[in-house]
């Protein structure tokens, strides 16, 4: 479960950054 968190995070984290 928690790497689906981080998957999503990882996914949106540079997404939302850039």
């Amino acid at each position: 479960m928690v790497i689906i968190l981080g998957a999503l995070i990882y996914f949106i984290s540079p997404v939302s950054d850039h």
